[in-house]
């Protein structure tokens, strides 16, 4: 009812309008009157059909400028991703990525939210074909598909009846690319895996936020003595543990005092032992030196993650990112004495709180002489610190390295096909070099055109692309696109249309913007996921599926929601609300 305290959200916010807007408050004071003598009106578009139907209405126009913008684009790749909701149904979640010529005159990566289905079955079949389906009833052709983007899960990203097999069946141009985020948190779960000192350490970090978060009092005691909330190791966002190691590196002296005034509490047998156990092991050296070289690992794989997860990288910045990170973890495995230098000194620091500055023996059922126990006393840290790195700090940096060495195989293997339209670094000849070295890059640079042109024969042409390669070359070595140690795939394309030359390499641009199309990760999917929790609420779980794709998406690119004209919208209910008989 108007006027009522305990109104919907929805009569609340138009009780709140209608202070500012005279022809909606006289609208409002007719329905309330009509409502306290008991009369019905005709129409009064307060009902929940109607918010439906201008939900509908608005969700349609920006769908509609998604698909407009796809359109236009003509490449695109197709991002899918799933979760369950609230009401614990698997909602698939479907994203448009495409290079689009904005009004500013330039090209730019758009990852556009298409729409979510519910989906019960997780197969690779059943799930290819409902990607086959909402692009058909989109009106967008598979056949300009040129690339996907699933997570590493078997059922998407097997080769024989996964996903992306069955897609490429259909259209060999779409090229399966799996999510470079996704591809860093696996290396890091198989370097935490890689030796029983590293799955401890982190097994105690969450023990030790179990402990704090387990009850209100005793995370008040952690809040108030160290001023840092604990945070637990995440599973799937592994980069994201750097939050959770980074209060031990700040104030490991503060949580050990928050442990000792754990025991004033009325704890179980169990919990008391959970506490003697976590403070023998922030005592312990081990403890110092884990933090100390995992936070400047997370550091570097955090950066890393966070970059990789943006709309707007390519899949040549990726590898840039990647061979930095590579160059790091190398820089840091290589500086094992430094780590340990700082571990001592940050040891010694906290000598008087009891921390320990050196390894502790551990057991050995090899008995040993009181002689032979004084004679090896000076070489046991040097021997303990020895075994440490190269049973745990190598093993865990070497396999993370390898790992993520390997899962980027498949983006190295693309830009490296690619790369050669914007890198001269294959190309490029001293002047001391002899000539027949010279005339090996027109050849090289004529083999690569072939590649290029026989994956994808329906949209360039191979002598022309060579012709326009050759031509293109001798504007890079000039630096008419700026200096060519910092091109870009997008910069080069970018400068083409800049200069005005977009008809005179029109091969070269066509394959610079599929090559930005193809997907580096699914975040943008990851990042819808973040609105259904907020849109479809345990209040709300029964919404319909209309409803919730058109709220997401008016939510998702509310860039394009801003920009809506209301006239329209007010035009579109008005005609599907119209009532008229065409008799004739």
């Amino acid at each position: 009812m108007i006027g009522e305290d305990d109104n919907s959200n929805f009569l609340a916010t138009l009780e709140l309008l209608a202070k500012h807007k005279k022809t909606l408050q006289l609208h409002l004071e007719e329905v309330s009157r009509c409502q306290q003598e008991g009369n019905k009106m005709n129409a009064h578009y307060l009902g929940w059909s109607t918010q439906n139907k201008f939900i509908k209405e608005c969700g349609g126009i920006v769908h509609g400028a998604i698909i407009n913008e796809a359109h236009m684009a003509i490449y695109y790749s197709i991002l899918v991703d799933g979760t369950p909701d609230v009401s614990h149904t698997e909602q698939i979640t479907f994203v448009l990525r495409f290079v689009y010529f904005g009004t500013d005159k330039r090209w730019t990566v758009k990852e556009r939210f298409l729409r979510v289905e519910n989906l019960e079955k997780k197969i690779g079949a059943d799930i290819a074909k409902l990607i086959m389906d909402v692009l058909k009833q989109n009106g967008i052709d598979l056949k300009n598909c040129r690339g996907q983007g699933y997570d590493n899960g078997a059922n998407m990203s097997g080769i024989y009846k996964g996903v992306q097999a069955i897609i490429r069946q259909k259209n060999p141009q779409a090229l399966y690319m799996p999510c470079s985020a996704h591809s860093l948190n696996l290396a890091g779960v198989h370097s935490a895996e890689s030796s029983a000192e590293v799955k401890n350490y982190f097994g105690r970090v969450q023990s030790l936020y179990n402990l704090f978060s387990g009850s209100p009092s005793r995370w008040k005691v952690l809040i108030e003595t160290t001023g840092l909330s604990l945070h637990q190791t995440s599973q799937t966002r592994w980069s994201a543990r750097i939050e959770a190691v980074k209060p031990l590196v700040k104030r490991s002296r503060e949580i050990l005092e928050s442990l000792k005034k754990l025991r004033d509490f009325d704890l179980t047998a169990d919990q008391l032992n959970e506490v003697k156990s976590l403070e023998k092991w922030v005592h312990s050296f081990e403890f110092i030196v884990m933090t100390t070289f995992w936070y400047k690992t997370l550091q570097s794989i955090n950066y890393v993650s966070l970059a990789l997860q943006s709309e707007n990288i390519s899949l040549d910045d990726e590898m840039k990112l990647i061979k930095t990170l590579i160059e790091d973890l190398n820089r840091l495995r290589s500086s094992w004495t430094s780590i340990l230098n700082e571990a001592r000194l940050v040891a010694s620091g906290l000598a008087s709180f009891g921390f320990q500055s050196e390894f502790v023996k551990k057991r050995t059922k090899k008995r040993k002489t009181f002689h032979e126990e004084v004679r090896n006393t000076a070489h046991f840290h040097e021997d303990e610190a020895k075994e440490f790195e190269v049973s745990v700090f190598n093993t865990a940096l070497d396999t993370l390295i390898q790992q993520v060495s390997d899962r980027c195989q498949a983006a190295e293997k693309t830009t490296n096909i690619f790369s050669f339209l914007w890198s001269l670094k294959s190309l490029v000849m001293s002047n001391e070099e002899e000539s027949e070295e010279s005339v090996e890059a027109p050849i090289q640079l004529e083999e690569k055109c072939k590649v290029l042109a026989q994956i994808y024969a329906t949209d360039v042409e191979e002598e022309k692309l060579i012709e326009e390669v050759r031509h293109l070359d001798a504007l890079k070595r000039s630096n008419l696109f700026g200096p060519k140690e910092f091109l870009t795939s997008m910069t080069l394309l970018n400068g083409i249309y800049q200069k005005g030359l977009q008809r005179l390499f029109e091969s070269v641009c066509i394959l610079l913007r599929i090559f930005n199309t193809i997907p580096v990760s699914v975040a943008e999917g990851e990042r819808s996921f973040s609105k259904l929790a907020l849109v479809k609420t345990t209040l709300r779980s029964t919404m319909s599926q209309e409803r919730l794709t058109n709220l997401l998406v008016i939510s998702i690119e509310h860039d394009l929601a801003k920009k809506l004209c209301y006239g329209e919208v007010i035009s579109k209910f008005a005609m599907s609300k119209a009532r008229k008989i065409n008799f004739l």
